[in-house]
């Protein structure tokens, strides 16, 4: 009986205690009843035999109703409530204590709100990322507010509920979020868009259609190339961030004054997917008097980056830019990949292939993109900026730092152009969206330029002129620095004493700035607007002799 009773209390859970009678104690429906004058209600349903385990006869004896409740310290009811539930169900027993006991009741609201706001359409994210298969975005005009009037105004009666329960069922079965006013949006889309709206013929809105969908379509196309994964295949995408201004001061005379600029090339290794870190990001930075922002610079800089990385293994090279002309598009870019592919032929001898890709106008996101997002998301946390070294140290925080003209030189790749390629090409570099460099089984490179992402429809030919070979092109380090603007250095000036004092060329700080000025020839402020004041006096007085 002890060991009964120790068994019994080693749980002290009321479902174990509750199935431990259960597995005790029979019940059995009454068989047979004798006239009383107890009313039907009030008579005994069940008739129940107790069994208890006596460990010394190592078997189940039966005892009377009071020694079973003697034994376990309970009472009938409670055996009698476990038993009465037990026959109903002819389950074991269940905790029916707390819980939600109005989910039941709530159970169709939830299943109309739901399907109210999946009415919703979803909206178009920037630069079209491929499907949204987390997080989906509703107009920027709408909130969680507005959604529950609109809700409450067209529901049955009977199904209408308050904000709170509205908000819940928004929060646990979606995950939704309100976009903001987008920006930068493809022209062609809107004006297709736009042209859709307002037509009245039926058949020229479809053809507009057309026109849409071929251009989403050849957008698809294009992040396609730019999420392909194969062992075969490295991706690299490049492109510049907007410029820097130097210094950054929250002086409201930087609304009227030009400033000097800090410029930064990023290079992302890896398809769109890749994730973004110091190891496989480069950030090529370099100063607006150091060099200017062009093709020889940006060429310089994505030939350093593949001449650092190791390619064993693979056949394919793909550059992913955007499809700026005076920038990425351009012959000088096509030099420098016909270059590097051909000096890479004993390095990496599988190595025959270099694709340009360029992106359909207004589509052109590209992983670089997502960099200049997490750089600039610090930036504005910081109210001045002054030198260029403080730009590099948050840049730093999501990419290796490549110097210009101190890690890295700058190659004369124009140069090289006009001296070793055809002056025309057997297609049109501004209208090609890939442009492919083979390297042949003679050493020889031919290139392609292509106007689709998929089709390969065009011919391959050299672009090297009579006489000239791969081996010529050979281009020369620049050396020479741009000049810089003289009116901008002398607006420089002027911020710099209005923001910092007219003894500002003591602060250390500041000494970048001094170098700058003392290296370029800038006429004194005072000089300038002198200057300015003659010029005014004279273009004053020939419009008074014009006039007479």
């Amino acid at each position: 009986m002890f060991h009964f009773h120790r068994n019994y209390y080693s749980v002290l859970d009321k479902i174990y205690q509750d199935n431990f009678i259960i597995k005790h104690v029979t019940a059995t429906p009454v068989k047979r009843r004798r006239p009383r004058s107890k009313t039907k209600e009030n008579q005994r349903q069940f008739t129940m035999v107790y069994k208890i385990y006596s460990k010394k006869q190592n078997k189940y004896v039966q005892v009377c109703k009071m020694a079973f409740m003697s034994i376990l310290r309970i009472n009938k009811s409670r055996i009698e409530g476990v038993m009465k539930r037990h026959a109903e169900s002819g389950t074991m027993a269940k905790e029916n204590r707390g819980g939600d006991r109005k989910l039941f009741q709530f159970a169709s609201r939830k299943e109309a709100i739901q399907n109210f706001i999946k009415k919703f359409k979803p909206l178009e994210t920037h630069h079209s990322r491929g499907q949204i298969k987390i997080r989906m975005y509703l107009s920027p005009d709408l909130n969680v507010k507005k959604m529950w009037q609109m809700y409450n105004d067209e529901a049955l009666p009977g199904y209408e509920v308050k904000i709170g329960y509205f908000r819940k069922v928004f929060n646990t079965s979606f995950n939704i979020g309100f976009g903001s006013p987008r920006q930068d949006v493809c022209s062609d889309c809107l004006q297709l868009l736009e042209r859709i709206k307002l037509s009245r013929n039926e058949q020229e809105k479809q053809g507009l259609r057309t026109q849409y969908r071929v251009h989403k379509l050849r957008a698809k196309c294009y992040f396609e190339n730019l999420r392909e994964e194969s062992p075969n295949l490295q991706i690299l995408s490049f492109d510049c961030q907007k410029n820097l201004p130097l210094p950054k001061v929250p002086d409201q005379s930087v609304y009227y004054s030009r400033q000097l600029y800090l410029y930064n090339l990023t290079v992302v290794v890896g398809t769109s997917k890749a994730s973004l870190t110091p190891e496989n990001v480069h950030a090529y930075v370099w100063t607006e008097e150091q060099a200017a922002k062009g093709s020889n610079e940006i060429c310089s800089c994505v030939y350093d980056c593949l001449n650092s990385l190791d390619f064993t293994g693979k056949e394919k090279v793909r550059l992913v830019a955007d499809g700026c002309g005076g920038q990425n598009k351009n012959s000088m870019l096509i030099t420098m990949a016909m270059k590097w592919l051909y000096d890479s032929r004993i390095r990496f001898p599988n190595l025959t292939e270099l694709q340009l890709v360029f992106p359909v106008t207004g589509h052109s996101f590209i992983p670089p993109d997502r960099v200049f997002a997490l750089t600039e998301k610090q930036i504005r946390r910081r109210e001045n900026i002054i030198q260029p070294q403080e730009y590099m140290d948050l840049i730093a925080n999501h990419a290796t730092i490549h110097k210009v003209k101190i890690d890295v030189p700058i190659l004369d790749w124009k140069t090289e152009r006009q001296n070793n390629l055809k002056s025309t090409f057997h297609f049109q570099v501004s209208k090609c969206k890939r442009i492919i460099i083979t390297r042949t089984s003679r050493d020889k490179i031919e290139v392609t330029g292509e106007i689709s992402y998929r089709n390969n429809l065009g011919g391959s030919a050299s672009l090297l002129k009579r006489g000239k070979r791969m081996y010529d092109i050979d281009p020369s380090i620049l050396e020479s620095a741009p000049s810089v603007n003289p009116d901008k250095l002398v607006d420089v000036e002027k911020l710099l004493q209005k923001h910092f004092g007219p003894q500002w060329d003591q602060i250390s700080e500041l000494q970048f700035y001094k170098n700058i000025l003392q290296s370029n020839v800038v006429p004194m402020i005072g000089e300038r607007e002198e200057e300015i004041i003659n010029n005014s006096e004279e273009y004053e007085m020939q419009e008074v002799l014009d006039f007479v």
